[in-house]
Order: structure tokens, then sequence, then C-alpha cells
């Protein structure tokens, strides 16, 4: 007989109970707060489930149409497994925070989810409440972050622009989690704030060219306290394939420049967008929903945000500076990559656009009269005819993607180290090649960086802004 919908939640949150998530740290004595992992991985439950209740009591698609009949019968094994893997994730973080709110006095806990992807096992960002004290909790190794704030060190003493980002709240000897105080958009007070906020946007961008950063995305910048903080530099020297790239192409794969606008952390924010999601809106099941970032802005006191296209002239210089600054001081930089303490830094390998895979799950997740083993070959069939195998670099990802798919996950790749693979929690996902070593890849941003391109760097950074897209 097959069960409902909600039976099937609970029996899965029956297997969660058991493991006793309620006492997950020998630190959490009376501070109390984390009762909320069960609400946390019941509402992520819901949320897979949500759809096929959608489906079940007959609510209309967006065409006004009706569900053809949805089989469930894959949820009865996905859902138990899904909620093993996000309450031990839960606990490593409670058992990670919990020394650090004992120690700041505070009588109670609370967790909740930001905002980001969900990886191995429904990993992400998590915000961590305790009376007056918050942090945010996020599985990445924490050593490209360091990086990112050294060179901003080095841009800062010869600029002096007032470049100082977040320090970690502990420094974690695991290399596992980036624990960041969390971050609020805070209003800039007058013109001279608005100035050095675009000065060191300019700056930034320069470091985040340096360190061969990509995917910093609107979400991945964060405007607090008239400072541009990127929170997530886990794509770190990122330019390892065999095709060789322009300056141009270097700086636009950074996502502070972009190929449009919409997709730029400078730019982006302006106007709505859509992403996948199913929601109902109206009365009606709709497969997009409307998002507008806007965190990574400059707030104005009358709440307006401020234009970065108002500011060309201010960014450019910041942009400049910086460029030229680490040119003089290269030698110093290079010994800071080199340390013995980065040696082993673990960094992401984005192969394909998220918003791919987000197509991939809506599909997964969506109710459908396909069963799921026929949806299994309808991915390796269609969906992944593009592009599934990088010739230059031996890397073949399918098994990972469809992997993490089928579990409810982006996919997601990592390199380590001197590790000469793409890596993945099942494996390699590449043939050795020497290029995937972090020496190589770093000696390979060095090489690349040329104090001769700055005149035709600034030039490309310039008519972005002006002109919202970049020609490479």
């Amino acid at each position: 007989m097959k069960r409902s919908l909600a039976a099937l939640v609970d029996n899965a949150l029956v297997s969660v109970r058991g493991q006793r998530v309620d006492q997950p740290s020998p630190y959490v004595g009376d501070i109390g707060g984390v009762a909320c992992v069960h609400d946390l991985v019941k509402a992520e439950l819901s949320a897979f489930v949500r759809p096929f209740e959608h489906a079940e009591i007959g609510v209309p698609d967006r065409s006004g149409g009706s569900w053809d009949p949805v089989d469930t019968g894959f949820l009865e094994s996905f859902l138990p497994h899904r909620a093993d893997r996000i309450a031990t994730y839960l606990k490593r973080v409670v058992h990670l925070a919990a020394p650090i709110i004992t120690a700041a006095a505070c009588k109670d806990m609370k967790l909740s989810f930001l905002s980001g992807d969900s990886h191995r096992g429904g990993a992400r960002p998590v915000l961590v409440q305790g009376s007056d004290r918050r942090f945010v909790v996020k599985p990445a190794d924490p050593r490209p972050y360091e990086l990112l704030c050294h060179v901003l060190e080095i841009v800062e003493s010869g600029l002096a622009l007032g470049l100082a980002y977040p320090r970690l709240v502990v420094r974690d000897a695991s290399h596992q989690w980036q624990v960041l105080p969390f971050l609020e958009p805070n209003i800039c007070k007058d013109k001279h704030d608005e100035r050095h906020y675009m000065l060191r946007l300019g700056a930034v961008t320069a470091a985040a060219y340096f360190l061969d950063l990509t995917d910093i995305h609107c979400e991945n910048l964060i405007s607090a306290d008239c400072m541009p903080v990127i929170v997530d530099a886990e794509c770190m020297f990122s330019g390892f394939l065999g095709s060789a790239r322009t300056p141009r192409q270097r700086l636009a794969e950074t996502g502070l420049v972009a190929t449009h606008a919409d997709l730029s952390a400078i730019l982006g924010g302006n106007v709505e967008t859509r992403e996948i999601g199913g929601h109902l809106r109206d009365g009606k099941f709709n497969y997009l929903r409307p998002t507008q970032s806007q965190s990574h802005r400059l707030l104005r006191a009358d709440g307006s945000c401020s234009d970065p296209r108002d500011h060309i002239d201010l960014i450019s210089e910041g942009f400049e500076r910086a460029l030229k600054t680490m040119a003089a001081k290269q030698r110093l930089l290079t010994d800071i990559l080199y340390d013995a303490r980065y040696r082993t830094c673990e960094t992401r390998y984005v192969y394909r656009p998220t918003a791919h895979y987000k197509c991939c799950l809506e599909l997964l997740f969506a109710p459908a009269s396909t069963d799921r083993h026929e949806m299994r070959h309808a991915l390796l069939r269609e969906l992944f005819k593009l592009t599934p195998f990088d010739t230059a670099s031996d890397v073949d990802t399918r098994a990972g993607e469809l992997h993490d798919l089928l579990n409810g996950d982006i996919p997601y790749f990592h390199l380590a180290g001197d590790e000469p693979y793409v890596l993945h929690e099942l494996g390699a996902m590449s043939r050795r090649n020497d290029r995937f070593t972090l020496n190589r890849r770093i000696q390979r941003a060095l090489d690349e960086f040329q104090e001769s391109d700055v005149p035709m760097l600034v030039d490309t950074l310039q008519r972005f802004l002006r002109e919202g897209r970049c020609i490479v």
C-alpha cells in the first residue's frame, strides 16, 4: 500500500531522531537551541515533497492543466537518506559552533540555512545565532579566503584605502570550515563613504583578477561597513584548462566583470531575474520564481542603491592602482602564495553552469509520470550531451554529476593541493594531469599577470561599466 507523502516525511524523521540529533555535542549543555536541527531537516524534506503534494491535491500547473498520475515511490528511499546526511552535517555544525557560543556566554543557539546551493548531502551555509552573537558556518576550506585577505593587506599597505576584511571567527585546524561574522548590508553615511567604497570595489576586483578567482556572482559579494566583501573565494586559481586565455577573458571570468551585466557582482541586481524553483503563485504551480539580490549593492540613506556606473573613474582608479601595487610587490605576494600553510589548499572546480544543474534537479524532483529509472537514462542521454568530456584535460565528471543530482544536490568537484586530479566524493573525475596541482595553477596565474596588461584591463573595466558587457 502506498504511503502518504506526510507519512514518508515522518518516517524519515523517525530515523533521524534515532540518531539523537537533539544531543550532538558534549559542549551543548544547557545552551539549548539544537532542537531546531529537527525543524531544519523537516523543512528540507518538505521542500522536496511539496511539488508532489500539489500534484496529489490537483493544483493546476501554470497552463491551467492537470497533472498525470505521479510515481512517488523513489521518495521512500530518498527521504531517509537525505534526512540522515543533513542531520549529520548539522550535528557537525553544532559541534563546531557550541564552544564559540558558550565562550561568548550566550544562553541559546539557533540555526538556520542561508540562501546557497546544496552540495555533498545538503551542506550549505548556516547562520548560527546565540543571543547577540551571529556568525556564518560554511563547509569550505577557509584558506582561499585567508589568501584573499593577505593580498588585500598588501594592496592596503601601498594604497591606504581602508581595505580591511572581516577576520575568521575560528582558525579551523582541519581546514574544513569557513566561519565568518554575519555580514549585513548597511547604509553609507555620506559622499565620502561612497567615494571610498568605489575605490575599494576597484581594488577588490584587481585582487580577484590577481588570484584568478571565478564565480563571484551577486550573492558572493556583500556590501558591509562600506566594504565590498567577497565571502566565497573557493573558486581560486581557476585557469588550469588547456586553452589559452586573454587578460580580458580572465577578468570576465571573475564574475565581478562578466559577459552580461545581470551576471556581474558589480552591475547585477538592477533588474528582477528568474531562477528555477517550483512554487505556487496565484493558486497555480510555477517553475520559475522572480528574484532580485541587493546585498552586494551600497545603500544610501534615502534607501536607494549607489550605482557603480556613476563612479566609473573611482572604480577604475582603485583597480589600476591595486594592479600596479601588486605588480610592484609580486615577489612578496609570490612568497605568500607558496607558503607551506597553503600547500594542501582545497579549491572548487566549476565545470558547468549552476543553472544547468538546477534544470536537471527540477526535472528529477518535479511531479512526473516518468519513473526514476527512465529519468536517470534521460539525464545521461539528453542533458549531458553538452560537452560531457573535456579532451584538453581528460576530465569526465558525469558519474559525479549523476550521483549528486540523484541525491538532490548541485554537483561539487574540487582540486586539492598537489593532487593531479579533479576530485569528487566518489573519487577522481579525471586522468592524472599536473596542471590540476596547486603549484601549477599558482604558477600559471602569476605568469599571466603582467603589468604591461594594466592599460588594456582598465579599458576593459571602463567599457564594461559604461556599456554593461564585456567583449573578450
